[in-house]
């Protein structure tokens, strides 16, 4: 199991046209470190906690700012992501340990968050995840080096499954779900109705909700693909096809080891969450 209950990770994403004649604003220093230069806006500085001049955390899950000079902050993550790193990179070093503990029966999650057009649903679902009109059609196996982490961590857990040893069978289910102005909706069933999260003794749960039996990766893949294609989408100055909705991709592994009469129940948790800006910036509504 991962050592680290709960990594932060910072991906960079290239420059597009209308920033590549901007100043570059930020710098990389090693592995997880990132020096940004603040914005001349005082809610922005009042925001920061402000170390002594020069001294540094190790702390990674800490985002406050440390102070090295008078317009800049330097920042400690778990690891930072320069804009050229791939997808398959970022797959091995984020996600893959997370798919492997489920496969062993823990609870594992993974979680983009970031500014519309960061790349969150990029780094989620691949370049052609299918929430445009042109990519609809278009399959997730076609695209193998824009994969993201859902066709990543399916394509692993199956591989796992039909690897592991005869005497354990595995039951695999999957569950994706919509958060759109507090309404939680099923991208699985096309009726669109919405559900009430509920609560028992095991924990919190949507009633009503599917959650089919899969046998296969491409099975996973065309769930995600349709209910993709469900989701709430909007145009905003900022991303033509930007998600105005959070989701939750929920994938249960169950095994049964026969010789051993010991079963395990890992969970798997993909959340791509709606971009988080302002208001006045994106003139988005929603959420």
């Amino acid at each position: 199991m991962s050592e680290e209950k709960v990594r932060v990770s910072c991906r960079f994403r290239p420059l597009n046209a209308a920033e590549q004649n901007a100043s570059l604003c930020v710098a990389f220093e090693g592995p997880r470190h990132v020096i940004c230069k603040t914005a001349r806006n005082p809610c922005w500085t009042q925001q920061l906690v402000a170390s002594p001049r020069g001294a540094l955390t190790d702390d990674a899950s800490s985002l406050s700012g440390t102070v090295v000079a008078s317009d800049y902050y330097k920042f400690a993550f778990s690891r930072v992501y320069e804009p050229d790193t791939t997808q398959k990179q970022l797959y091995d070093d984020v996600a893959c340990p997370i798919v492997d503990d489920v496969m062993h029966g823990y609870n594992g999650t993974l979680l983009v968050y970031g500014q519309t057009g960061a790349g969150k649903t990029h780094t989620m679902f691949g370049l052609h995840s299918p929430l445009s009109e042109e990519s609809r059609s278009l399959s997730f196996n076609m695209h193998e080096n824009a994969a993201g982490i859902v066709p990543r961590a399916v394509r692993q857990l199956f591989y796992a499954i039909h690897s592991a040893e005869e005497v354990v069978e595995f039951e695999i289910r999957v569950q994706f779900v919509e958060i759109y102005m507090e309404r939680v909706r099923d991208l699985l069933n096309p009726t669109g109705c919405s559900l009430h999260v509920r609560e028992d003794p095991a924990g919190f749960y949507v009633e009503n909700c599917e959650m089919p039996y899969v046998t296969s990766t491409e099975e996973v893949l065309q769930l995600v693909h349709s209910g993709l294609r469900r989701r709430v989408t909007a145009a905003t100055t900022i991303n033509d096809a930007s998600s105005r909705s959070h989701c939750v991709l929920n994938i249960v592994v169950k095994s049964v080891n026969q010789a051993k009469h010991e079963a395990t129940i890992g969970k798997l948790f993909l959340v791509d969450l709606a971009g988080c800006e302002k208001v006045s910036k994106t003139l988005a509504d929603g959420l």
